[in-house]
C-alpha cells in the first residue's frame, strides 16, 4: 500500500517538475535565435496593443523588457553578430518609442487637454465675433501701406527725372 502512495507521489512530483521546466522554458530563451525571435515577437505584441495598455500591462511589459534588454541580452551578447546587435538595439528603441508615445498621450490627457479645449473655444469665439472686424482693419492698413509705398516710388521716379 505504501509503495502505491509513494509511486503516485513520485509521478506527481515528476509531472510537476516536467511542467515547471516546460513553463520556464517557454519564457526563458535557450539560445540566441530563440532570444531574438521572442524579443521581436514581444516588441511586435507591444506595438499592436500598446494603445490599450493600462498601468498593470505596462508594469508586466517593463519586467519582460528588462529581461530581454539586460539579463537575456547579457547571456547571448557574445554570440550576437553586429547585425543582430543592431536588431536588438532597434527593438529596444521601438519598445521605448511605444511606451513614450503612451506617456505623451497620458501627459496630454492629464495636463494639456483642458487648456487646449479652452483655447479652441476662444479661437471659435474670436472667429465668430471679432475676426471680420480685425480683417477689415488689416485690409485698411495694407491699403494705407500700399498707398504710402506708391507715393515713395513716385517721389523716387520724380527725383530721377529731375
Amino acid at each position: 500500500m505504501k509503495t502505491g502512495i509513494l509511486r503516485k507521489k513520485i509521478i506527481v512530483l515528476a509531472a510537476l517538475l516536467s511542467l515547471s521546466v516546460s513553463v520556464s522554458s517557454c519564457f526563458e530563451p535557450v539560445d540566441k535565435k530563440t532570444y531574438l525571435d521572442r524579443f521581436e515577437h514581444f516588441v511586435d505584441n507591444v506595438r499592436r496593443n500598446h494603445h490599450d495598455y493600462k498601468k498593470s500591462d505596462w508594469d508586466y511589459a517593463d519586467k519582460r523588457f528588462e529581461k530581454f534588454s539586460t539579463e537575456w541580452h547579457r547571456r547571448f551578447e557574445d554570440e550576437l553578430t553586429l547585425q543582430e546587435e543592431l536588431k536588438v538595439a532597434a527593438l529596444m528603441a521601438q519598445y521605448q518609442s511605444y511606451k513614450g508615445s503612451d506617456k505623451i498621450k497620458d501627459f496630454y490627457k492629464e495636463n494639456l487637454k483642458e487648456d487646449v479645449d479652452k483655447l479652441k473655444e476662444k479661437i471659435k469665439y474670436y472667429i465668430d465675433n471679432d475676426m471680420d472686424e480685425d480683417l477689415e482693419k488689416v485690409k485698411q492698413g495694407a491699403k494705407e501701406i500700399g498707398d504710402s509705398a506708391l507715393k515713395v516710388v513716385e517721389e523716387i521716379i520724380r527725383e530721377i527725372k529731375d
